[in-house]
């Protein structure tokens, strides 16, 4: 999500954003086009250039084993003319934990493109919104997500453009590996466009979440926030996270439900909103997350074990909007059935759209789909799912701390579906994982077991792995795992829980 920084990064503190924000009133205003002739009197562009898709390939990164790191990584995409975005989709290799995407003018952050140190360039997430606009973020350990907006809703990339990211790695296993990633945008024909999208930005950062314990934090933002009508939400918090919530107060409408969110795992967080949802100017915005602390250290803001609570929002209408709670503000008013309850106003600063938020010109409209010039090498394609038995050419048979430490570790429990969170009652967390495995019975239709010592072809968990479209003992196709991975975990990886099972799963 939107500013998941880490002390690499250089944070900000929510003044340091606010003052930056009102520091940006000046930012260059959208230039006043002349009016369209009437609609019968514009031809729509030939059908094959109604729009088109551009893939970048984002470079390969070498991870150590266990290793963790932020880095930024820039795109300059050579664009003569404006594109406008009618979707983002991104996939990436695993271990990319987040990352956030933004465009600038690209004479911004000067330097080769790939990966380069973040402070190398004094790179900041708010600076970098405010140069230029959001383009996408990734939601927390996703390894395949889409955002796409509703017909004729876009981001806008000026022309002379580049695409820059702060990219949050990490590698939770104890195998060096290589991960990439490629990046789709869907490119709409000016002729079609109809909205130009700004950002909001909504943060809670005063966390204080008690060891072994459950809190809820709640922020009401009173000032005015002229003109939002939001298209897309996004939600971002990490594995203590149980729940968010993002609404608004009026005295005409009442309580509107934005969204809500419930329980944590890899999927994709983002939400399209449709029909859209208009904010009134009289409106009190709130929103709320909640957690369950199962470690026995209190949990702050921040990455590792800490936790976020962080809304990206993106309108069609108003004002760039960055707003959040001050360190400090946040009061425990109430404790109900043992969750601590804090409270806290939030504030909220806003600048003028920029030249990432015009319109198209007449120009553009009557004009072809002009694109970028592509390169003389095919773009390298992200890889397919396939079907595999595994690798393993160790002679010592695996153990079960082998395959908890190198599998169901890094791949299955951190900020996925079976740590605290338990997804199907099943949590494969310390000693107790192998007994919720060996000989245990599934929750899917039929009898299977999730591991059966010495048979790896009858144990649902090596199915699960080792197969694109495993189905269960009713033949009903169910999800391989990691959920939500377009692809299957490398070879060895399978190898080696299959070598584990075959000598006994002990």
């Amino acid at each position: 999500m939107l500013f998941d920084r880490s002390s690499l990064l250089r944070p900000c503190s929510l003044g340091a954003m606010l003052v930056l924000a009102s520091a940006c009133s000046g930012a260059e205003t959208p230039t006043e086009e002349p009016p369209l002739d009437s609609p019968e009197a514009v031809e729509p562009p030939d059908p094959s250039e109604a729009g088109a898709t551009i893939v970048h390939a984002v470079e390969p990164f070498e991870l150590e084993g266990s290793q963790e790191t932020v880095t930024c990584y820039s795109w300059t995409l050579d664009n003569d003319a404006p594109l406008y975005v009618q979707g983002v989709s991104f996939q990436n290799g695993g271990s990319l934990h987040h990352s956030n995407w933004f465009v600038v003018p690209e004479d911004v952050y000067e330097g080769e493109d790939g990966y380069w140190p973040c402070e190398s360039r004094d790179y900041n997430e708010v600076s970098a919104a405010l140069a230029g606009t959001v383009l996408f973020a990734q939601s927390t350990q996703a390894q395949q997500e889409s955002m796409d907006f509703t017909d004729g809703v876009v981001i806008r990339i000026p022309e002379r453009s580049k695409v820059v990211a702060d990219v949050h790695l990490l590698n939770l296993g104890p195998d060096p590996r290589s991960t990439a990633g490629w990046m789709s945008l869907d490119i709409l024909h000016p002729f079609f466009v109809q909205s130009v999208l700004s950002p909001i930005l909504l943060t809670y950062t005063d966390l204080d979440i008690p060891a072994m314990g459950q809190a809820q934090f709640t922020a009401t933002c009173d000032a005015s926030i002229s003109g939002l009508s939001l298209a897309y939400v996004l939600p971002h918090y990490h594995g203590a996270g149980t729940s968010m919530s993002l609404w608004f107060e009026d005295d005409e409408e009442g309580e509107v439900t934005i969204l809500e969110h419930d329980g944590f795992s890899a999927s994709p967080l983002g939400r399209t909103l449709d029909p859209r949802i208009g904010v009134p100017d009289t409106a009190s915005l709130r929103f709320s997350c909640g957690y369950d602390n199962p470690h026995a250290q209190p949990l702050k803001w921040g990455i590792g074990i800490d936790e976020m609570c962080v809304f990206l929002g993106l309108s069609t209408r108003g004002d760039i909007v960055v707003g959040g709670v001050e360190t400090g503000s946040s009061a425990l008013v109430d404790v109900v059935d043992g969750v601590q309850q804090h409270e806290a106003p939030c504030r909220i600063a806003t600048a003028p759209r920029g030249r990432a938020y015009d319109g198209p010109t007449v120009a553009e409209v009557r004009g072809p789909l002009i694109l970028p010039p592509f390169a003389d090498e095919p773009t390298p394609q992200p890889p397919q799912c396939e079907d595999t038995e595994g690798i393993f050419e160790d002679a010592t048979p695996p153990t079960f701390a082998d395959v908890q430490d190198r599998v169901l570790g890094p791949w299955c429990s951190f900020s996925s579906c079976h740590g605290f969170g338990a997804a199907g009652g099943l949590e494969l967390l310390g000693d107790a994982a192998r007994e919720a495995l060996v000989d245990a019975p599934t929750t899917a239709e039929g009898d299977a077991v999730r591991v059966v010592p010495g048979d790896p072809d009858a144990s649902y968990l090596y199915r699960l792995l080792s197969q694109c479209d495993p189905r269960d003992d009713a033949g009903t196709l169910v999800r391989h795992m990691p959920a939500s991975a377009p692809t299957l975990l490398d070879p060895e990886l399978v190898g080696l829980v299959r070598a584990w099972i075959e000598a006994g799963a002990l």
